[in-house]
């Protein structure tokens, strides 16, 4: 999948005025000229950023992009997939934000348990964390990015996770503008049954009485629908444990 920006600033008739946005399953994000179809030059390297930077080891195979990038403003947010039950050790499920115009870093998120060292090294995010595959959606008056999660490795077995769990099979408000989690719901915790939340969260205006909620509704893999308010992430209709 693709998504796409306008940039304001450029004249008509400007190379990359229209830009095109696409991950790759070989872990690239490209910015292409929408009207020859050519990489945009001025965007990361010859018009590609590497999203294995960072990562450390990498199978061929086992770490892409499977979903459009979004674009929010001028900034393309983008997670990643990891094939499930390979080992432990598999490269993390970091999220980053990226300059629409030059590919430049903005911020990245690294879905570890909050207070959680970083780590130090030629590898700067986490390995084995819980990955977001699947397509984000964004609430831009709140500032706000809404980032389903998956299950962190391995899928089916959780005593060696150490608690790097605590951001799987949810969904993650981030901000826009810095990468900060503003809130977090769990739709299973310590999944073991790899009930990844596999949707893009659709966001709607809820009527209750005489208010109007800003509201997210999220499918998963169990066949329940999370209502929850999408400013703070309560869920509208009560949630049995």
């Amino acid at each position: 999948g693709v998504s796409s920006w306008v940039d304001s600033r450029a004249p008509e008739g400007a190379a990359c005025r229209h830009r095109i946005l696409s991950g790759t399953l070989d872990a690239r994000l490209f910015a292409l000229d929408a009207e020859p179809g050519l990489p945009c030059q001025d965007f990361g390297e010859q018009g590609a950023v590497d999203l294995r930077g960072g990562i450390g080891d990498v199978v061929p195979g086992e770490y892409g992009v499977t979903s459009p990038p979004l674009v929010v403003g001028d900034r393309v947010i983008t997670g990643a997939m990891v094939l499930d039950n390979r080992r432990v050790d598999m490269p993390g499920g970091v999220v980053r934000a990226f300059d629409v115009r030059n590919g430049e870093e903005l911020w990245a998120w690294d879905p570890v348990p909050p207070g959680t060292p970083a780590p130090t090294g030629a590898v700067r995010f986490r390995r084995g964390t819980t990955n977001a595959w699947t397509a984000f959606s964004a609430d831009e008056e709140l500032g706000l990015v809404y980032v389903p999660t998956g299950n962190t490795s391995a899928d089916f077995y959780g005593g060696h996770r150490d608690g790097l769990d605590y951001y799987s099979s949810s969904v993650v408000a981030l901000d826009v503008n810095t990468g900060r989690v503003v809130w977090n719901f769990q739709t299973v915790h310590h999944d073991v049954w790899d009930y990844d939340v596999p949707a893009q969260p659709v966001l709607f205006d809820f009527q209750r009485d005489a208010e109007t909620v800003p509201a997210l509704v999220q499918a998963t893999k169990t066949g329940l629908l999370f209502v929850l308010d999408r400013r703070d992430g309560k869920p509208i209709f009560p949630v049995e444990e």
